[in-house]
């Protein structure tokens, strides 16, 4: 575990999926305050660098070509003593296009018996997001394949698709990690 932001993380896992987004011609969109951006969190970044960039590539996948992703985030802090917070954050991909099939959401949660790559890959990042104390719980689906969170809800916009996760028109994940004040 270490000091890090959310700014390092997102920064690495975007350049991850540039490639892919940018031959789709699919903007990406950094909606996350400044304030949420630059706040020091202790906790483990390369996980989590991993998980979003997961999802990013899926979100990806499955956007319109031509379309646009957003990364959203919240963020809220627990007092634990007089100068540590546990924080919870929560972050919100949403993408123009169909969405993610129910199939593939169904492998996420071990519940489709033959699971493709990516069904895989969701999979090893909803445990990972499990391992520090986050996860991914949607409610149920709609036509538009828009997940609710138990937490937070996401309303799917026109033309867009969402999930919402406790960190798909996207995804939305949660996951909690301690802050030291600067």
């Amino acid at each position: 575990m270490v000091e890090f932001t959310l700014h390092e993380v997102l920064v690495a896992s975007i350049s991850q999926v540039m490639t892919k987004s940018n031959g789709k011609g699919i903007l990406m969109v950094n909606d996350v305050a400044e304030e949420i951006v630059n706040e020091t969190l202790y906790g483990d970044s390369i996980r989590l660098q991993q998980v979003l960039a997961d999802f990013l590539l899926i979100s990806v996948n499955y956007a319109a070509t031509g379309g646009q992703l957003n990364v959203a985030a919240s963020l809220t802090k627990d007092q634990l003593g007089q100068s540590v917070h546990l924080a919870r954050l929560e972050l919100r991909i949403s993408h123009s296009g169909g969405g993610v099939p129910e199939a593939l959401l169904n492998q996420m949660f071990g519940t489709d018996g033959d699971p493709s790559e990516e069904g895989i890959s969701l999979f090893i990042s909803r445990k990972l997001l499990k391992l520090m104390n986050g996860d991914v719980r949607p409610k149920g689906f709609s036509k538009k394949n828009v997940v609710q969170s138990v937490y937070y809800c996401l309303r799917g916009i026109e033309g867009q698709s969402c999930i919402s996760l406790a960190i798909f028109v996207g995804v939305c994940f949660m996951m909690n990690a301690i802050m030291i004040p600067t």
